[in-house]
C-alpha cells in the first residue's frame, strides 16, 4: 500500500466530513476487501452504533455465502448487520453496473 491510512488520519478524515465519534452509523458493506477495511475502521473509530448494511443481489452463487462473511464480521466488531435481498430484475448484461444501481 502506497499511503496507508492512520487512526489519526482517519478519525481527521471523518471529523472534516462532519461525522463525529459517538454518531451512529451506517456503512454498506460489500463483502471485499475495500469495504471490509472501512468497516473495521469504523469499527474501530466509532463509539456509537454501527450497522452494517449487505445485499445479497443473487448475480452469483457465492452472493449468500459473501452475506453471511458480512454478518459473521458485523458480530465481530460489535456492529449491527442488515441484509437486504435484491428482488428486482436482474439484467444478463452488465452485472455490476446492474447492481450498482439497485444499491
Amino acid at each position: 500500500m502506497a499511503n496507508p491510512v492512520s487512526a489519526a488520519d482517519f478519525s481527521n478524515t471523518m471529523e472534516r466530513l462532519g461525522v463525529n465519534q459517538g454518531d451512529n452509523l451506517a456503512v454498506a458493506v460489500s463483502g471485499g476487501a475495500d469495504s471490509m477495511a472501512l468497516a473495521h475502521l469504523v469499527g474501530q473509530w466509532s463509539k456509537g452504533t454501527i450497522h452494517n448494511l449487505t445485499v445479497d443481489h443473487g448475480l452469483r452463487p457465492e452472493a449468500a455465502d459473501e452475506v453471511r462473511l458480512v454478518e459473521r464480521f458485523a458480530r465481530s466488531i460489535n456492529a449491527k448487520c442488515k441484509k437486504f435481498k435484491w428482488l428486482g430484475d436482474k439484467s444478463q448484461n452488465s452485472i455490476q453496473e446492474s447492481a450498482r444501481e439497485a444499491r
